[in-house]
């Protein structure tokens, strides 16, 4: 077979040589038509990719300037809800206040005093009996309330009237002595005291007091009764049987004076002068003075000596 295949190219060399020329050219021809065809698809396809961009670009914008009308209309819609709004509410408004005015309504104010206390302003409040308005004004400082010499909020005495108000505390606050006669309160061998009411119908007294309970040593008592401008002050050394005795207004007593005494006794002829006694007395007098007033009369009452003429305390 392969022989006369052979045999026939040799005799017809030329034909085989036309033939294999026309199938190259054929297949050229058809290479190049699909080649053509290609790019020509390839144009179509992107001219297509081109016009659908534009379609949707075209639609994009549409729909922005639609967006853009369709905001603009509700602006312009709630711009004419809020006018017709503002409107009425101002409408509302002028018939509520014509409302009011024709029916205006006028306070009618009851006052009540209230009275300070020791921290607290006192005032006057007035309150409205229709509507409960209410208004404060006319204050007052605090300030101390007595009753019967003693301030009714804290207690403290009242300082106008030290001796009355100074027995009425130690009544009110004291301890009774043994004999039931006074009333007293203690810091030591020192203490205030004063009679009782059954034993003192008369005068109000006071008598601050130095006395060690002890009959070996010595005794000193300042004795008001009534009023500040005068005071009796007895001193006694029991062991050497020596007292003295003065009357004088409380202001001439200070810690830089001696006192000068209405009376002196040395009933055991001790030797001791009136001078010598007096200035004893005063040394021991500015001492019961200061103790008292520092750890009993000031901070329990409130009071100082110089509240019942001891000026110079």
């Amino acid at each position: 077979m392969f022989t006369k295949i052979k045999s026939f190219v040799a005799k017809n060399k030329k034909i085989v040589l036309l033939c294999l020329s026309i199938s190259t050219l054929i297949l050229t021809v058809v290479a190049i038509t699909i080649l053509v065809n290609s790019n020509q698809a390839a144009k179509a396809n992107k001219k297509l990719t081109s016009g659908i961009s534009s379609i949707n670009r075209s639609e994009t914008k549409k729909e922005s300037n639609q967006n853009k009308n369709n905001s603009s209309s509700i602006e312009s819609l709630q711009s004419n809800s809020e006018t017709i709004i503002e409107t009425n509410s101002s409408n509302a408004g002028k018939l509520k206040a014509s409302s009011i005015a024709s029916k205006k309504h006028v306070h009618e104010y009851t006052s009540k005093t209230i009275p300070p206390t020791c921290t607290v302003k006192g005032y006057t409040i007035h309150t409205c009996k229709s509507c409960g308005d209410s208004y404060k004004d006319a204050y007052s400082t605090p300030q101390h309330t007595y009753i019967n010499y003693l301030c009714k909020f804290c207690g403290q005495p009242s300082r106008s009237e030290p001796i009355q108000s100074l027995r009425a505390w130690i009544l009110k606050n004291g301890t009774l002595y043994d004999n039931g006669k006074a009333y007293y309160i203690a810091y030591g061998n020192y203490s205030i005291s004063t009679l009782t009411y059954e034993y003192n119908k008369v005068n109000d007294d006071i008598q601050f007091v130095y006395d060690p309970n002890n009959e070996s040593t010595e005794s000193l008592l300042i004795n008001m009764i009534d009023d500040i401008s005068s005071c009796d002050i007895h001193y006694e050394i029991y062991k050497d049987r020596i007292c003295g005795y003065v009357n004088l207004n409380p202001s001439k007593v200070n810690a830089s004076t001696t006192l000068k005494l209405d009376n002196f006794n040395n009933y055991n002829g001790i030797q001791c002068t009136e001078e010598e006694f007096a200035q004893k007395m005063s040394d021991k007098l500015n001492d019961l003075i200061n103790t008292i007033q520092d750890k009993l009369l000031y901070p329990k009452t409130g009071l100082k000596f110089k509240d019942f003429g001891f000026t110079s305390y």
